[in-house]
């Protein structure tokens, strides 16, 4: 009895044995594939192109027929980064005065064309009896407080950063800190003087137009931390016409 038992107990250590013999294995031939497998994406992932220069070294890739070239490989797209378009700048509007609203003070010495957009008041002053053409920055309130002054009108829309005064009579007199600069070319085949001084924080630029009656003045002033509106200023200046 003692035998029979013995022996059926051997017969089923070794049909354990098997088993787990069987199951190492199977577990060892899955651990090599799940290595493989990832050994096969990692060399696959190397493979795969980064960038237009390794994607045209793969055999497998198409080069497409464009400007700038692209290159397609493993349904990613490259761009040939030594081509590049040159996108055509629109053409620029010449500045032009014509549609501007013409200015004649009373006593018509001067006409000028005034900058589309902004706002003018135009003062009677006192010293000299001659007529001021103002356009600032909130309505000329600094230039009212500092200037004994009558308004007689405003004309145009207010718009833009522009701190202009017109005046005419004398000559202007003119500060050792203005410099002399590029004169401007009129309408009427006359030079305007250019004067600019700088102070740190505003630029003034002063245009001087003489006739032989009269000369006039323009006095524009911007700080300089805003964009500059020389160029209105200069189209405006070049429209001057003094008797």
């Amino acid at each position: 009895m003692m035998d029979k038992e013995l022996k059926e107990a051997k017969k089923s250590i070794k049909k354990t044995r098997k088993l787990l013999t069987f199951l190492v294995g199977l577990l060892s031939v899955l651990l090599f594939t799940i290595i493989a497998l990832v050994i096969w994406a990692v060399i696959q992932e190397q493979k795969t192109p980064t960038n237009f220069a390794e994607c045209v070294l793969d055999k497998d890739a198409k080069i497409l027929q464009s400007y700038p070239e692209q290159c397609v490989a493993d349904g990613k797209s490259f761009t040939n980064p030594n081509q590049k378009v040159v996108q055509a700048e629109p053409p620029q509007e010449e500045l032009s005065s014509d549609a501007w609203l013409l200015y004649i003070p009373d006593d018509e010495s001067y006409t000028v064309k005034l900058v589309d957009g902004w706002n003018y008041e135009s003062y009677a002053v006192q010293k000299g009896g001659k007529e001021t053409l103002v356009s600032c920055m909130g309505g000329c309130q600094e230039y009212k407080q500092s200037n004994p002054a009558q308004l007689v009108n405003k004309t145009g829309r207010y718009s833009g950063n522009a701190n202009v005064v017109i005046t005419y009579g004398a000559d202007p007199v003119l500060l050792a800190s203005y410099m002399p600069a590029n004169d401007i070319p009129l309408k009427n085949g006359e030079v305007a003087k250019k004067y600019v001084y700088n102070d740190g924080k505003q630029t003034t630029y002063l245009y001087v137009v003489k006739g032989k009656q009269t000369t006039v003045t323009v006095q524009y002033t911007q700080e300089n931390t805003v964009n500059s509106s020389t160029e209105l200023i200069e189209e405006m200046v070049s429209t001057i016409a003094v008797d």
